[in-house]
Formats: structure tokens, sequence, C-alpha cells
């Protein structure tokens, strides 16, 4: 099988009036430099994108013993500058169907199937809020100067772009186990999975301040996702009219951050190499402070501590990083911010 889809979205919406325009030869009302009270209702919105790709599938089975499935995809957007535009999607899987072997004839009598599975693959994604990441804009204002009887007009400098970011890729492998026992009254499946993200696009690399800017976003960071799902199913009947069906699902999931060029420091206020979703941060101390000082109270306790009771107090402020978790010196006594929890309860649902 192979197919062809493509895509354009335009969008065009405004309801005004607009003078003075600062580029007449652009399809839009603003920016201008109209004075007037209707001036200030102006507003319009110009944009458009489109996809385009083309796919194929091809499906091969041999006795229902071996089953194979290829695919892939090739797709092209608007949303990324020239040569950064395409990406081609592979995928792969195959199942051995260990019940129709001979050697399995023996055990056909309370074991229906018996199924071994196996995939791989890649899928993109290019959906952003904005159709043009990669294309920079001029803001426009106007100065509390006058020239003439209007109020002048400025253009500021555009921010960074990175020109050269593209799709985000997850890449996913799969093993999987299906069975089906008991005249078909028991069924278990399991997978385990390991898939990856990259390519995120996030705020680039950390750049000095005096650049006056923010870094530009860019294909900076990864995502690794590990896990795995049980699910059994019962189903009988009760005569011949009553009908049941009992389910049971257990599954686990962790998500670690790989790659994070944005934070090289490893400050746990924000996202880091090594991050593992629902991770849980606290502070540890080597005890209280002396029983014949009363404890100081704070304005603003920064030791997140209740009631703004201080048990442990260091004397300058600091950051928290993977790398320096202590206080530093002085300190009344040693105050470590360490991870407690690392992941929330796995059951997902039962």
């Amino acid at each position: 099988m192979a197919g062809y889809n493509e895509e354009l979205k335009q969008n065009l919406t405004f309801s005004a009036t607009g003078r003075n325009l600062l580029d007449p030869t652009m399809e839009s009302l603003t920016p201008n430099n109209d004075p007037t009270a209707t001036s200030q209702s102006v507003s319009n919105r110009l944009s458009e994108w489109a996809v385009r790709g083309g796919f194929f599938r091809a499906n091969y089975d041999y006795k229902e013993k071996y089953l194979l499935q290829l695919t892939g995809r090739y797709d092209g957007t608007s949303r990324y500058a020239k040569g950064e535009r395409n990406v081609f999607s592979p995928s792969v899987s195959a199942a051995w169907r260990v019940s129709e072997e001979n050697f399995f004839a023996g055990a056909k009598s309370w074991v229906n199937d018996l199924k071994l599975r196996a995939s791989y693959g890649m899928l993109p994604n290019q959906l952003s809020d904005n159709p043009y990441p990669y294309i920079t804009f001029m803001p426009t204002g106007t100065t509390p100067y006058l020239f003439g009887n209007n109020p002048g007009v400025i253009v500021g400098a555009p921010a960074l772009v990175s020109e050269d970011f593209t799709w985000e890729k997850v890449t996913t492998l799969n093993f999987g186990l299906d069975v089906t026992s008991l005249q078909d009254r028991l069924t278990l499946g399991f997978d385990i999975y390991r898939r990856k993200t990259t390519d995120m696009i996030t705020a680039g690399r950390l750049l000095p301040a005096l650049l006056g800017t923010t870094s530009p976003a860019r294909n900076s960071a990864d995502l690794m996702n590990r896990g795995w799902e049980l699910a059994i199913s019962w189903k009988d009947k009760i005569g011949s009219d009553v009908r049941y069906n009992v389910s049971f699902v257990l599954a686990d999931n962790q998500a670690e951050i790989t790659r994070f060029e944005n934070n090289p420091t490893g400050n746990i206020s924000q996202n880091y190499v090594g991050k593992k979703w629902n991770e849980i941060w606290g502070f540890q101390t080597d005890g209280f402070l002396a029983a014949t000082k009363k404890p100081r109270r704070l304005t603003s306790p920064r030791s997140g501590l209740a009631n703004g009771w201080q048990a442990i107090y260091a004397m300058r402020t600091w950051t928290a990083t993977k790398k320096s978790p202590v206080a530093p010196a002085p300190c009344l006594t040693p105050v470590i911010r360490k991870l407690l929890v690392t992941q929330l309860p796995v059951i997902h649902s039962a």
C-alpha cells in the first residue's frame, strides 16, 4: 500500500482601518503610525503553514506463523528553513506465533494462542504555535517624542533565531508477549519498551547576559522514556444470559532528561541532565539548633519549612546544584538538598 497527503492552512483575520502604514507593500494593516482613535482597535494576523508527505506499508504473512510489516513516511513542512524541512520515518515490526508450530501441538488444548512481538520505529513531530519559528521579527512601536503632530515610530532589533533546527523525532523499541488460553477466556499481554525523544525544541545554549537578548530556541534537549505494561483479563459467562469481563492493568514508566543544553551547571530549579519526572527534592540536616537558643523566625524562609521556623540556616545565599548540593560555609548546621523520591507509585490502574 502507498499513499500521499498534503495539507495547507491559511489564516487571515482583521477588523479595522489603519493609516500611515510603515510598509505599504505588506498585506497587513499593521504596523502603522495612525494617531486616530480607531487605530487603537487595529488588529490583524496573517499566517500559513503546509505539510506534504508520502507513505507506504508492506505486509508479509507466512502460514500465519511469521508476520512482518514494513512502513515508511517521507514528510516535509513549511515550518523550517530550506534544507531542514524533510524527514524520513521508517518502522518495522515482526511477530512469531509460537502456538502454530508443530512442537506446540501438545499445549494447544489449554493455550489457544502464543505470540512474541518486536517493533522498532520513528515518528517525527513538527507541531508548534509559531508557523515561522526560523524567521525573526522586528517589533514596532512609538516614542514619546512628536514629529510634527504625530509620535515617532520605532522599529526594534530582532530577536535571535536558529535557522538549522528541524523536526523532533520519537524513536520507540518495543518487545511484547500475547497469550490466550483456556478456550479464549484468559488473555495476557505484556510489553516492555524504550522511547527516546531527540532534538526537542527548547531554549538553546546558555549565552552571556551581556548579549542583551534571550537564547534562541533550537534542538537542544533529549528525553528517554522506559517502561512496561501488563494487562490480564478474564471473560466468561454464567448460564446462557449473563456474561462478564474482569481486567487488571499494571504499568510502570520513568522519563529522564538525557540532554539539556541550557543548564550546563545542573541547577535543579530547572530542567537538567539526569532529571526524572515526578522526582521530589528535600532538605537534609544533621539536626536542629541547640535547645538553649530559640530558633530564629524567618520573614520569608528559604528552607521551605512549615510556619517559617528555621531549623537550618545558611549565612549567605546559594543555589543548590547536582555538583554542589551543600550550602557554602559558614552555616550553623550542614544543609544538604537531597533527592528523596525519584518516582511516584507505579500502579496506574487496576
